[in-house]
């Protein structure tokens, strides 16, 4: 049994700039400044595909139009993206800022 996720996991929140949007196979696609080797590997189809619940910041929750993103990290290497269908504001651009919550385990300290 490993209780390290379950233990520490909800204590941290990343977060991150997204630093381009753009199209690719009629899918949105937001490139943030923390990717797999940024300590998000466990994020990466490679390191298990684990699901960080992500929310752009600054903006309230109940009035945002949402769409799906494929969120990917900085290095533009194909095992650097960190989620897929993740919903985020249908406006979100450049210097946006966005939150990954339940990186406390197994990420950056």
């Amino acid at each position: 049994m490993e209780p390290g996720r379950y233990l520490v996991a909800e204590a941290g929140t990343t977060i991150s700039t997204v630093v381009g949007v753009t199209e690719r196979h009629e899918q949105r696609w937001a490139y943030l400044d923390v990717g797999a080797f940024n300590g998000l590997y466990e994020a990466s189809p490679a390191g298990g595909g684990l699901r960080y619940p992500a929310r752009t910041l600054g903006r309230p929750d109940d009035i945002d139009v949402v769409e799906p993103f494929v969120l990917a990290g900085p290095s533009c290497d194909a095992d650097d993206v960190i989620g897929s269908s993740v919903m985020l504001s249908a406006d979100l651009a450049a210097g946006d800022r966005v939150a990954l919550a339940n990186t406390g385990a197994y990420s950056v300290a």
